[in-house]
């Protein structure tokens, strides 16, 4: 899949302290309110305006002075691994971590 990176068609700002150097973005869920979008692809590629949201939310991670992005992953993972790579496309470094059993954003972790 060939990734396009740098559409501006959108305008939005992001002030981030200086002092951050990492961003995590969490693309790891089924989208299941979003089906039957999600069912071949994962939420974060389901293009809005033409773009994947994804890529709306590298480019304003970028813009903000943001070089190293984690993105963890989980459903269709291969989609997103392929789709971004390793973030050079963008002037980003991208690394992945692959989510466990999926929990939702939200569900507190069992206590220990």
């Amino acid at each position: 899949m060939a990734t396009t990176f740098g559409l501006r068609s959108y305008d939005a700002t992001l002030e981030i302290d200086p002092a951050t150097t990492t961003a995590v973005i969490l693309a790891a869920g089924r989208g299941e309110r979003l089906r039957p979008f999600t069912d071949r692809i994962p939420k974060a590629l389901i293009d809005v305006r033409g773009v994947p949201l994804l890529d709306y939310h590298l480019n304003l991670l970028h813009d903000a002075g943001i070089r190293h992005v984690v993105v963890v992953v989980g459903y269709l993972a291969d989609a997103i691994r392929d789709h971004v790579g390793g973030g050079e496309a963008i002037g980003l470094q991208v690394e992945y971590v692959e989510q466990g059993t999926p929990r939702g954003t939200a569900t507190p972790s069992p206590r220990r």
